[in-house]
């Protein structure tokens, strides 16, 4: 299966896993009582399927992973002990979204303790009481399940927020191929420098996104969101490049007033804004600062007048 950008490999691998034990539990002669369980995993699996112009929506993700802890909270109660081994191993995982670290080395004490329960169970299966271990084991996976959720739905809500407002910064850049010859047209500035600035500062963006690479020895989640940030990095590129293009027009801010080549000038300012476009930025916020006339704690009392404090 093709995995598609910001998407979560581990989803397959977890579903085979379960439909490998969905199926050994039907060549045991337990249809009657992983009818459920099947029905979840088709409905993760078209979940996951469900893509549009090969991207699936984050929430899409949530609703998959949801199934996944429904079909294991069941497992729970169904498997034999060396089968419940597997399911032990996947809760164990799930660890490290508990926050609190007492909790956390709690639950992890216990999970050890199941461990040692079930093979022991395994190797003598008449000393051991495996309807306690299966009903804590569900507990635990439950409380697993919900922090990991928990955790996911807010990352997912956090990409989600970047790929909608970056939507929109595209569209108003493409706007701004029509707005800003209009609004400049007596100054000479069409269409064709407006995209080529957009251009010029996109291929900064581009180039700034190759140089990085995401963390790979960070979190899941660090890694998927930095993923996203470096994958929206050439449209905040284009950004920064027309921006630092209309400032340098504009007067407010000159970069190089002896360039022999205006042009090259501004394509070259476009780029290297939409590389650096966090240095630009920077450079823009001190010169509005500097015009405002204002220090730093002449800032902060006027913020605190507005605010009433």
């Amino acid at each position: 299966m093709k995995t598609p950008w910001g998407g979560d490999p581990g989803l397959e691998r977890i579903l085979d896993e379960f439909s490998a034990e969905l199926a050994a539990l039907e060549r045991g002669g337990t249809t009657d009582r992983d009818a459920e369980c099947t029905a979840w995993l088709r409905e993760a699996r078209e979940t996951i399927h469900g893509r549009i112009l090969g991207f699936l929506p984050y929430n899409s993700y949530d609703r998959a992973w949801g199934l996944i802890h429904q079909i294991r909270h069941r497992l729970c109660r169904i498997l034999n002990a060396e089968q419940l081994l597997m399911v032990e191993l996947q809760i164990h995982a799930n660890l490290d979204y508990i926050a609190d670290a007492a909790r956390r080395e709690e639950l992890h004490q216990e999970l050890v303790s199941l461990e040692r329960a079930l093979a022991a169970r395994e190797q003598s299966p008449e000393t051991q009481n495996l309807s306690e271990q299966r009903r804590r084991l569900e507990q635990i996976s439950r409380i697993t399940a919900e922090a990991r959720q928990s955790h996911w739905r807010k990352v997912n809500l956090l990409r989600m927020r970047l790929m909608v407002t970056t939507l929109f910064l595209a569209g108003f850049l493409f706007l701004s191929l029509f707005l800003v010859p209009r609004v400049l047209g007596e100054a000479g500035i069409g269409a064709g420098q407006v995209l080529a600035m957009i251009v010029f500062g996109a291929l900064g963006g581009l180039v700034s996104a190759l140089r990085s690479t995401e963390p790979l020895n960070a979190r899941t989640s660090n890694y998927y969101l930095q993923r996203t940030l470096l994958g929206l990095r050439p449209v905040v590129g284009a950004a920064a490049g027309l921006l630092i293009y209309l400032i340098q027009l504009s007067g407010i801010l000159t970069l190089l007033p002896d360039a022999t080549h205006p042009g090259a000038v501004h394509l070259a300012l476009a780029f290297t804004a939409g590389f650096s476009e966090r240095f630009f930025i920077a450079q823009i916020e001190h010169l509005a600062k500097r015009g405002s006339g204002k220090t730093g704690d002449e800032e902060a009392e006027s913020a605190k007048e507005g605010t009433g404090h």
